[in-house]
């Protein structure tokens, strides 16, 4: 049995309910050194069943400082080798933990392993595989060209692999190669700062992998369901980010794709008013 002594696992909470203490529970059954969450500012009540202790620490915002600042500020409180970064709404088991270390052991230039996530049908989600994104990918994808940043269309390997990019639900991080980077880019507050960690990674000299034989749930979306349009704008915001960031050479950044994704989410945004107002 691998020793998980060395892992950490950090959540950023934002009115996840009762699925929070679901996880923290079922984590604190696991030999980890420590769990951290980091509330960002919910509403719901949602760490109130959460007892803090030696292994669980909980840290409570007063605003919601987006995703990439609350991963930050949670790992700042760890010093194990290892980070797990851990959705709220994911279910995690100990073969897989072991399973995602077990990698990271084996390869020294790992700096990020993720597992398959599914969804509460059993279905691999969107996101799982994938590759990073540039404006000719993205171009691609508006058009309804699936296989443009999904891996899903290719068949599941059964080694670990490397991999451009994963999903970020749940990552097991490197010490090392988080401190490379100085963590996620907090300048992102929603969206897109996973596969921009990814891509930094991976300028850094860092690899991606995945290990196929992990299998972790992820039911996702319940903290966006409550202000689904003002998602779907930090969503369109974080991704001109980084494509300015990540594809500052291509044409395409600076011309058609912000009119695709303003578009897009013009479009999205009447569709979801609209759905609200007929329910």
């Amino acid at each position: 049995m691998t020793v998980l002594s060395s892992v950490s696992v950090v959540i950023v909470n934002y009115n996840a309910g009762e699925l929070l203490g679901n996880l923290v529970d079922s984590l604190l059954d696991l030999p980890l050194q420590q769990v951290v969450v980091v509330d960002n500012g919910s509403t719901d009540g949602s760490t109130d069943c959460i007892q803090q202790n030696q292994l669980c620490r909980i840290v409570l915002n007063e605003e919601n400082r987006g995703f990439a600042a609350a991963c930050n500020q949670a790992v700042a409180l760890t010093d194990t080798e290892f980070v797990l970064i851990l959705n709220p709404d994911c279910e995690i088991s100990l073969q897989a933990l072991q399973q995602l270390l077990e990698v990271m052991r084996e390869h020294p230039q790992a700096g990020l392993c993720a597992p398959l996530v599914y969804n509460h049908q059993g279905r691999e989600q969107s996101g799982s595989r994938r590759h990073l994104p540039t404006s000719w990918r993205i171009v691609r994808a508006y058009a309804g060209q699936q296989a443009a940043l999904d891996l899903r269309t290719e068949t599941i390997p059964e080694k670990p692999m490397k991999i451009p990019a994963v999903s970020g639900a749940c990552m097991l991080l490197r010490r090392q190669s988080w401190n490379d980077l100085s963590g996620m880019d907090a300048g992102y507050f929603l969206h897109f700062e996973d596969l921009d960690l990814m891509a930094r990674l991976q300028q850094h000299d860092w690899q991606i992998w995945l290990q196929p034989k992990a299998k972790v749930k992820h039911l996702g979306g319940h903290s966006s369901r409550r202000h689904p349009l003002r998602i779907s704008w930090y969503k369109h915001k974080s991704l001109m980010r980084y494509l300015i960031r990540h594809n500052a050479g291509s044409l395409l950044t600076w011309t058609i794709i912000p009119l695709l994704a303003w578009a897009h989410f013009a479009v999205e945004g009447l569709w979801l008013i609209v759905s609200r107002r007929s329910l």
